[in-house]
């Protein structure tokens, strides 16, 4: 198995593991933009590829390296359908809505295959059917209801009754002509021809504000060590940047995880499978330099909820040792998933003002929706009419039935930073009580301390995360504190992994809570 890299996101994906690292700049400096990008994930790297390619001067910002945070950590399935409920979906867009959402997926589809041809990108490109069974005969009426829908939402599928798996099912639904690639082939792909037209990348560069033009000045985006001054800016953050506004109640955020295994050539078939199951899976195969592997993720559980641990992986590896007859891991990795109640992506003006332009809330269909956004945050910033604007619009009115769901759904208030400690007052003996991989919040000193050993050294912040104050919990799979409320993610030693916080968490202190110094 591929090692864990102590206090790091995530295990090395695959993804990541077969194609080269980048080594772009960070940004030093104060520069100037047609548009600034914030972000180089797929929607990040679509938009700045054609917005270059339209004359435009572009600045693509990552906090990390370019498509390798929830891109890297995706498994790249590109298909017409969600993994919503498409009878919820209709009952919450109607017919035309959720036809209008098939039409914008496929639209997504026709340009990453547009330029694989164009680019003519190397990056395993092609179709495979797609297939949504089940294990249980209890699930056919499921089936055959979500068929219905799908058909009347302008996706049609056939009835298989045998499926190329490798272990008993009752059939399911086969989705003729979707696509698998290599997302990060494609990508460093797309960015070196966004590059080679002029835009510019830069990498290690943290944003923590954007500050909307005023009077028709420049719109401004702020980083540790410079500014981006530019007449719009899209953030294709995954997450919206700096957002304490009503997105958040409108979300639930959970985690995805995913196991690889190395197969034999030709013991499975080439194709897309997810099943019904609960908590649900999703299969296929890629090839890379070092063999062919069958990649198996799900096992999702809400963000800083309980769950989140290497149990998480053990069952994925369990499943797939049943299934698949493998006994061998190499790799394991856990990616992010905003979504939206109304199963839809927010894609469209921000709160931070009328230059500023978001998209997040992709679900489970990242490889699709993440290209629409890109493509409708490049005419955003083009002044074009987008014809889907209007169904992912952020602040479209949401049907009786979704406010019903989000009101349940909604994350508890943050706590309150002047809050007792609800722990045993531990004093010193609360590091020793934290074994190597643990972390907990405990009461040292009479205040909340987030303590978690790694390579055998005991760290402490303050629990509070910096968004809007909630407690982060420890998530002991990979190694990081979480936000039960918004998502966001925090290294062992406190820095930001995942928005939408953008500091760090304070180092804690007995005696006073002394901040780091501020990025901004």
């Amino acid at each position: 198995m591929s090692p864990h890299p102590a206090g790091s996101d995530e295990s090395v994906s695959i993804w990541m593991d077969s194609s080269p690292p980048t080594h772009h700049p960070s940004l030093r400096g104060n520069i100037d933009a047609d548009v600034a990008i914030v972000g180089a994930g797929i929607t990040g790297i679509t938009a700045a590829f054609l917005l270059a390619r339209e004359g435009c001067s572009v600045a693509l910002l990552e906090r990390g390296r370019m498509a390798m945070s929830e891109t890297g950590h995706t498994t790249a399935h590109i298909v017409e359908a969600t993994d919503a409920d498409y009878r919820q979906l209709v009952r919450d867009h109607g017919e035309d809505g959720a036809r209008e959402n098939t039409d914008a997926i496929r639209a997504a589809i026709d340009q990453i295959r547009s330029l694989v041809e164009e680019l003519r990108i190397d990056c395993g490109f092609r179709a495979v059917d797609g297939f949504l069974y089940s294990e249980q005969e209890k699930d056919r009426s499921y089936l055959e209801r979500q068929q219905e829908y799908l058909e009347r939402s302008g996706v049609r599928t056939d009835w298989a009754d045998s499926l190329p798996l490798p272990f008993p099912t009752i059939g399911g639904l086969r989705f003729r002509n979707q696509y698998a690639f290599h997302i990060r082939e494609y990508l460093l792909a797309v960015a070196q021809a966004a590059r080679a037209r002029g835009a510019k990348i830069f990498e290690n560069t943290l944003v923590n504000d954007v500050k909307s033009a005023k009077r028709g000045g420049p719109t401004t985006v702020s980083a540790e060590h410079g500014r981006v001054r530019s007449k719009s800016v899209l953030l294709a953050t995954h997450v919206p940047l700096n957002d304490r506004g009503a997105l958040w109640s409108r979300m639930h955020v959970t985690r995805s995880y995913v196991v690889a295994a190395p197969i034999e050539p030709k013991s499975m078939s080439d194709g897309l499978f997810w099943d019904t199951a609960d908590p649900y899976h999703y299969t296929r195969v890629l090839e890379t330099r070092k063999g062919l592997h069958v990649m198996v993720g799900g096992e999702d559980r809400g963000v800083g909820k309980k769950g989140n641990d290497v149990r998480r992986y053990d069952e994925l590896e369990s499943y797939c040792r049943e299934r698949f007859g493998v006994h061998t891991f190499s790799h394991r990795w856990s990616g992010q998933i905003n979504e939206p109640e109304d199963k839809i992506p927010f894609i469209g003006r921000s709160s931070h003002g009328k230059n500023v332009w978001m998209a997040t809330g992709y679900s489970g269909t990242g490889m699709t929706y993440g290209t629409l956004g890109g493509m409708m945050l490049a005419d955003a910033a083009l002044g074009r009419e987008n014809r889907f604007a209007r169904l992912f619009d952020p602040s479209r009115r949401k049907r009786r039935a979704v406010v019903k769901k989000t009101a349940a759904r909604r994350p508890k208030a943050p706590k309150p930073r002047t809050r007792k400690p609800a722990h045993r007052n531990l004093g010193a003996r609360a590091l020793s009580e934290v074994g190597e991989g643990q972390g907990k919040v405990v009461s040292m000193g009479g205040k909340r301390c987030a303590v978690a050993r790694v390579d055998g050294t005991p760290r402490m912040l303050d629990p509070t995360c910096t968004h809007m104050g909630c407690t982060v919990t420890w998530n002991a799979a990979e190694k990081s504190w979480d936000c039960p409320c918004h998502g966001s993610r925090f290294r062992v030693d406190g820095e930001v992994l995942s928005g939408p916080a953008t500091e760090p968490l304070e180092v804690f202190s007995a005696a006073s809570r002394a901040r780091r110094p501020s990025r901004r």
